[in-house]
């Protein structure tokens, strides 16, 4: 059993409190998704004035003595690594999903803090194989697939400031525009 609210910008600052307070006493881990888009960071900045992971803190769950798992954490800067505790919180990295968005995690930056990293599938709507052996194949060959941190990536993990989340997001953007015609079923399918 886990506590598992979606995410920063669908829950309330009160019902993490709440969350924390509940995992604490019954002894249960929280998994959420945690800085998984733009839109996520750019809802936790204009309603609380933080990061995703600024607002779990804010509101006691980064504190709470239960572990937790944040899911994607791609829009995460250096200082909300550093608010992280390896022996409490886990990092979730999703290669297949983070191939389909053409979006990865800055997981260099996940290992250089010292964070744990839990391996995952995501949902069936990014992953229709739910396969692990083929998220690990995913993870150990995903420079093939161009999957890296760029420039405004590091940026952004400097700086974490909106402005470089959307620099990302706009090379994301422009990835995915210049990959669209291989995802187009009849492409990939050869027909």
């Amino acid at each position: 059993a886990a506590f598992g609210p979606h995410a920063t910008d669908t829950v309330s600052p009160e019902l993490w409190k709440r969350i924390a307070e509940a995992a604490e006493r019954e002894g249960l881990p929280i998994h959420a998704h945690v800085g998984q888009s733009l839109e996520e960071l750019e809802r936790c900045q204009e309603r609380h004035g933080c990061t995703p992971v600024g607002l779990l803190k804010r509101s006691g769950v980064l504190g709470a003595d239960a572990s937790m798992l944040l899911v994607h954490a791609m829009y995460v800067t250096g200082e909300d690594l550093s608010e992280l505790s390896p022996d409490r919180h886990f990092l979730g990295l999703c290669p297949s999903s983070a191939i389909q968005f053409g979006f990865p995690c800055d997981y260099p930056s996940w290992h250089a803090a010292g964070l744990r990293v839990c391996l995952g599938s995501d949902a069936a709507c990014s992953n229709d194989s739910m396969n692990v052996q083929q998220e690990m194949r995913s993870l150990a060959g995903g420079a093939v697939f161009g999957v890296h941190s760029s420039p405004e990536a590091r940026r952004f993990v400097e700086t974490g400031s909106v402005e470089d989340a959307r620099s990302v997001q706009a090379t994301r953007n422009e990835i995915l525009k210049r990959s669209s015609p291989l995802n187009d079923p009849a492409v990939l399918l050869d027909t």
